[in-house]
């Protein structure tokens, strides 16, 4: 019986790559590759701030992984077609399944951690750049509260 060849999904990698974090997230999905391959992937070296790539526009893949930084990006993975991933912020892709951190968890755990070594004074810095952030923030300090 001749064997059938398994295609080969083809998923572009939309990741930063300024970062530990994001490196860090890249080498998980070459594991991933390593176990459960084989992919063809795609990825090309981006900031915080790229422009959506040109080539998504007329990208025929098989998926998208995307830390999505932008309200143009979120527009271009939608307008593409391709099924797609978001691993950064459910904020700018509403209409993506998301895979990330549970921050109100986050926020809570970080506040019980620092009560049950002792601590009764708290305080906390925030950027208001990120809503995970803000998730992280109000979590922690209605939990000091509580």
């Amino acid at each position: 019986m001749p064997k059938t060849r398994r295609r080969i999904p083809r998923v572009a990698l939309l990741v930063e790559t300024t970062r530990t974090y994001t490196r860090e997230l890249l080498a998980g999905v070459r594991r991933y590759i390593a176990e459960h391959g084989p992919w063809s992937t795609f990825i090309e070296l981006r900031a915080l701030d790229s422009s959506p790539p040109p080539w998504l526009k007329n990208w025929d893949g098989d998926g998208i992984i995307s830390r999505t930084f932008t309200p143009e990006t979120a527009e271009a993975i939608k307008a593409s077609g391709v099924p797609a991933v978001e691993v950064r912020s459910s904020k700018l892709c509403k209409q993506l399944p998301f895979v990330g951190m549970d921050n109100h968890l986050i926020g809570r755990m970080v506040a019980e951690h620092f009560y049950n070594r002792g601590y009764r004074n708290f305080a906390v810095y925030s950027l208001e750049t990120e809503t995970f952030f803000e998730q992280r923030v109000q979590n922690f300090v209605s939990t000091v509260k509580a």
